[in-house]
């Protein structure tokens, strides 16, 4: 997820780039005065926060955004194998509409659920084809070492799907409070909804309230973590942030510093002063209706960024299936827990990419199905002489969005080998390739799909690119097309876990069973 202010070297795209994000301001500036900017050519717009439209203490206001999802989630300790230190945090998915459209009740909800997927990861085809603004690397670190622990190898949050996205907690302030979160390795700003709300959507879970944190305090504007911020901006001395996404989804308020906290593995509490997040008192669109986003990009305002002196720049995570039960979670882990422990671990190198430095791309280099290579330019996979296309791994993508040359191939060699199958035509999700007239455990006899990587061959299992669909009782190929780019989407990623190093500059990966385990 990226923002809408980015730097291009066409002037043509520049231009409506700017008219797109100028429109979508004055929507979120209804809440602001009319006297809202007072700036030169050398200062950053200053900002009234205090005369929002304001909701009651603590509530959303009752102009809301229709909830895409809910999730309840509660925090648990966990004990692991002696050698992995860390924090677990327990989730869980509730159901509810996707999207900002009600579900039709006529039995075709999982075909319309995966047709939202679609949707989402479309846009995010749009967003990482865009040109960000390259990043400030200079921004500051949350607090050194965390308090009430000698060491501080790892934590971890477990996992679940929720239809789409997958949720995480958080606890922030002082006395701590628990908050779910979007786990999104495509975007940097960790935020949560906060009181008071002009334009809140809805969320099962109260706001956080800043003047009940004893913790809490607001960054100061021209801060290098404030300058660090895609588009910042000032109230008097404090700063404001402003941050979009691909789909019209929104958020803005205060850019605040708090106490974040985690369980160890190893039973101990750990607590990090200092961390960055915003404190969001507009936010419009879709979210999960989770209570914000845990940022997982490369730039400096990221989660594991600004902990990066504490846990090394190091996090992983194992993907449940996404039609799993939420009952069903697994972990999200940083520092030396996060390191794959399994044998056979592929590593990839993680490509610089100074035009999009929030992504983590890797060197693709081709894709078999069966046992053919399929004929496609390794070109076509390739970060180009402007900062476009490549290959990148996101959790905030759904299906994978492969580049239109080498989708047209993979689709034909799927096609191909499987003529024995009658297809079902399916104009709800909007994919190209369904097996119809199988019951919900029967898989068809599919070919095997490998991507390679330079580093190393990710060979998927059927389950990860074939989705049931148990209204149609049909078998959907889970991979759409895009004009230029390549994401490998959490569908592709499930039951693998998936490790980042951004110090070492590696990303990893090694089947396994994600359910509840390590």
């Amino acid at each position: 997820m990226a923002t809408c202010f980015r730097w291009t070297r066409q002037v043509a795209v520049t231009t409506m780039s700017t008219i797109f994000c100028l429109s979508v301001l004055s929507q979120v500036f209804y809440h602001f005065p009319t006297s809202l900017f007072a700036r030169d050519a050398n200062q950053t717009p200053s900002l009234n926060v205090n005369e929002f439209q304001l909701g009651q203490e603590g509530r959303t206001s009752t102009q809301h955004i229709q909830p895409t999802r809910r999730a309840l989630l509660h925090a648990e300790h966990h004990s692991i194998e002696s050698h992995s230190h860390g924090v677990k945090l327990e989730l869980q998915r509730i159901e509810s509409p996707c999207g900002l459209q009600k579900f039709r009740d006529d039995g075709f909800r999982d075909h319309q659920r995966l047709r939202c997927a679609v949707h989402r990861s479309l846009f995010r085809a749009q967003e990482v084809r865009k040109k960000p603004r390259i990043h400030d690397n200079t921004g500051s670190k949350a607090g050194g070492s965390p308090t009430g622990s000698t060491t501080a190898v790892g934590f971890t949050a477990p996992v679940a799907a929720a239809r789409g996205e997958y949720l995480a907690t958080v606890r922030l302030g002082t006395p701590e409070r628990v908050f779910s979160v979007i786990v999104d390795t495509g975007s940097d700003l960790t935020w949560v909804q906060c009181s008071p709300c002009g334009k809140c959507y809805s969320q099962n879970d109260a706001l956080f309230l800043p003047n009940t944190s004893t913790s809490f305090t607001k960054l100061a504007c021209g801060s290098a973590l404030c300058n660090g911020l895609p588009f910042p901006m000032c109230n008097q001395t404090t700063c404001v942030y402003w941050y979009s996404y691909g789909d019209g989804s929104l958020t803005t308020g205060d850019f605040v510093y708090d106490t974040i906290t985690m369980d160890g593995i190893n039973g101990q509490k750990q607590q990090v002063p200092n961390f960055a997040f915003g404190c969001g008192h507009d936010n419009e669109g879709s979210f999960a209706g989770a209570d914000g986003i845990l940022g997982l990009g490369q730039g400096p305002l990221s989660f594991h960024s600004q902990l990066k002196s504490v846990y090394n720049g190091k996090f992983s995570y194992c993907l449940v299936d996404w039609l799993a039960p939420p009952t069903q979670t697994s972990p999200l882990l940083f520092g030396d827990a996060a390191v794959p422990i399994l044998p056979d671990v592929k590593y990839l190198p993680i490509l610089a990419n100074p035009k999009v430095p929030t992504y983590y791309y890797v060197k693709l280099n081709g894709i078999s199905v069966g046992d053919n290579l399929l004929n496609i330019s390794s070109t076509v996979f390739d970060i180009d002489s402007v900062g476009g296309a490549g290959t990148i791994f996101d959790s905030g993508t759904t299906v994978t969005q492969l580049a239109e040359a080498a989708y047209k191939e993979v689709l034909a060699a799927m096609n191909a080998s499987t003529m024995a199958y009658s297809r079902k035509i399916d104009d709800i999700s909007r994919l190209d390739l369904c097996l119809s007239g199988f019951p919900k455990d029967q898989l068809p006899t599919v070919p095997a799909m490998t991507f390679h990587f330079e580093g190393g061959d990710m060979v998927l299992p059927p389950s990860n690119y074939f989705i049931y669909l148990e209204s149609s009782q049909s078998y959907c190929f889970a991979m759409t097309s895009s004009p230029d780019v390549n994401i490998i989407g959490s569908v592709q990623q499930q039951n693998f876990q998936v490790y980042y190093d951004t110090a070492g500059r590696k990303l990893g990966f090694v089947p396994k069973d994600c359910v509840g385990r390590r």
